[in-house]
């Protein structure tokens, strides 16, 4: 992936006038939070888009005053073709500008979302992994996202649609672990005032006009529809949102007095709760794991919790109370105490799955997959050289057809197959016959052209023959010939 490298004393600092009030209102909002002390470092998350552009702006002038160290991040979800790659750039290219150090990750969304999880909550987790993971490379001790108010009132929406309870209203906090919001009392208008202000430029995603997406719906149709009737309607879950995290902050505060410490941590990070403390009382055991939750980063709904209160009532002394992508609840034994232990499942990344989007754009490309440790160059060739090198299994030819413009790259998944010969062979088998160890399956390059798999590569990571599906094989002259070479290992 591309790399390009290069005092929280708010007192004495004068106000310039009402055009740049929100320079000012963002330092007092860092502060009266506390969200960063004089010469942390702190990792700024990035898209290109207007927020996270206000953002670096308002950190770059925040920096020497607060004697911050700063550092960026940017993912590239590669679900946009020619645009992902260009906001990649966009954002390397502005923090290289100022000496800010940047890490750009690529990850292929389009490759495939697990079953069962929407689009949104998997870039989330992944998003938020790889962070964690450059925070910690970095030295960072805190993570700054570019959330605005806007975006806090369409999540209070959102859960609301979903069944939340009274932590849910509490919506987006300024504040929760090493994550900081310092956007969040500024609203999309506010923002896009400011960057015209500082005479920034940023880059708008098409794709946040797409209704698909359950936030889109609420951002572009829902809320607007409302306002139409109720003007103040921002104004009004945002002050629901403050009451109800007081309200949280109150319950928790008196949890404490009469409980103690509603869990403790185990040395996985778990928590652990001690289950007859309770279970005489569902409201509190509702509250306590709706809590425990949060804290993992989970949004639960009340129908989860009802579940989760049917099956602690059964008297029985194991029991899974609840189950899903991200968490799991269950009921055990701890010596002689009963306790329920919620644990968060490993990230979606963390199961293997690969992959890399490439765009046809120029005749010469190369790519460093992480994963399997290889470099491949892919170049469009001759006839003549495809029939001189096809035996060699440092390459892959294929009929690249005419339109073929984006490919993947990527590992094998649950159910790939391949049209070999005629047959349709499942990509698993084939590589078992091939008495391939389990580790080196999962590092096989599968070559993806339109959502089928035109070649597997075996041969590009040990001494195995690469195939080629039949409707992608090099068959006669005047065709257009990808060709992908291994010149690394």
């Amino acid at each position: 992936m591309p790399q390009y490298i290069s005092s929280c004393c708010c007192r004495g600092i004068q106000r310039k006038g009402t055009m740049d009030d929100l320079y000012f209102r963002f330092r007092d909002f860092i502060h009266v939070h506390r969200m960063v002390q004089p010469g942390e470092i702190v990792l700024l998350s990035l898209s290109a888009g207007k927020d996270s552009m206000a953002m670096m702006d308002l950190f770059l002038r925040f920096r020497d005053e607060c004697r911050l160290e700063l550092f960026g991040f940017h993912l590239n979800h590669m679900m946009r073709g020619d645009a992902s790659r260009e906001d990649e750039i966009f954002v390397a290219g502005h923090l290289a500008k100022y000496g800010i150090p940047c890490r750009c990750d690529r990850f292929d969304f389009s490759a495939g979302i697990p079953g069962g999880v929407s689009f949104e909550d998997y870039a989330r987790r992944v998003r938020y992994t790889i962070l964690s993971e450059y925070a910690a490379e970095t030295g960072a001790s805190k993570i700054a996202t570019a959330h605005n108010r806007d975006d806090a009132v369409e999540t209070v929406f959102m859960r609301i649609c979903q069944g939340t309870g009274i932590s849910g209203l509490a919506g987006i906090r300024p504040m929760r672990d090493n994550i900081i919001r310092p956007l969040l009392d500024f609203s999309s208008q506010e923002i896009y005032g400011y960057l015209k202000f500082r005479g920034l430029s940023w880059r708008e995603d098409a794709s946040n006009r797409e209704n698909v997406y359950v936030r889109n719906y609420v951002r572009n149709t829902a809320i607007p529809g409302l306002e139409e009737r109720f003007p103040r309607l921002r104004d009004a879950v945002h002050s629901l949102s403050d009451v109800a995290a007081d309200t949280v902050t109150l319950i928790d505060d008196l949890i404490a007095v009469h409980y103690g410490d509603m869990w403790t941590r185990d040395e996985e990070g778990n928590i652990i709760l001690e289950a007859e403390r309770y279970l005489r009382d569902r409201r509190l055991l509702f509250h306590v794991i709706n809590r425990a939750f949060g804290e993992l980063g989970v949004f639960t709904g009340n129908g989860i919790l009802r579940e989760i209160w049917k099956r602690t009532a059964t008297g029985r002394t194991h029991e899974v109370l609840y189950e899903s992508r991200e968490i799991s609840a269950r009921k055990t034994m701890r010596g002689s105490v009963p306790v329920i232990i919620l644990a968060k499942k490993a990230p979606p990344e963390a199961t293997g799955d690969w992959g890399y989007g490439i765009t046809l754009d120029r005749d010469d490309i190369l790519i460093d997959l992480r994963e399997p440790g290889i470099t491949v160059r892919l170049f469009f060739a001759g006839y003549d050289f495809f029939e001189g090198k096809c035996r060699d299994n440092s390459f892959i030819f294929v009929d690249a057809g005419d339109k073929v413009d984006y490919i993947v790259i990527r590992n094998r998944r649950k159910g790939d197959r391949i049209t070999l010969d005629g047959l349709s062979r499942r990509i698993k088998k084939l590589l078992i016959e091939m008495k391939m160890s389990p580790g080196d399956k999962d590092r096989v390059p599968l070559l993806v052209v339109d959502s089928e798999i035109a070649a597997c590569m075996p041969g590009f990571i040990a001494d195995f023959s690469n195939r080629t599906g039949d409707r992608h094989k090099v068959r006669e002259r005047g065709k257009k010939i990808l060709a992908i070479q291994v010149i690394g290992k």
